[in-house]
């Protein structure tokens, strides 16, 4: 049986932009808005949805890092996706990889996806 590490959260300040693991609904929220503007609105990856929020079924396990500006606004944002949890690049992404590649999921391997 696998035991699943507990990720210690980080907070660093790189002269005046805050990078912070986010945990809070304010902050969680604040980066699905984001990623909406990103993905839905810019890039059009994905649909638009009515609360101009971009959440889907990686979220739920996933450990989310933000880029705060000097006013504490959001500016950047990525997830982190920790082994034994499904990585996109195994379902949505699988086509882009060759047919016999073999996805690497080890303690010390994250997928680093919704990075805006």
């Amino acid at each position: 049986m696998q035991v699943l590490e507990e990720s210690r959260p980080i907070e660093f300040l790189e002269e005046n932009l805050l990078v912070k693991t986010l945990s809070d609904e304010q902050d969680l929220t604040a980066s699905y808005h984001l990623r909406h503007q990103v993905f839905a609105d810019r890039l059009q990856w994905v649909a638009k949805s009515n609360d101009e929020l971009e959440v889907d079924a990686y979220d739920a396990f996933a450990t989310s890092v933000g880029l705060f500006d000097s006013h504490r606004n959001l500016r950047g944002v990525f997830r982190m996706v920790s082994p034994p949890y499904p990585f996109m690049i195994e379902s949505e992404f699988r086509p882009c990889l060759l047919p016999d590649y073999e996805i690497r999921k080890e303690r010390d391997t994250v997928e680093i996806t919704r990075l805006a």
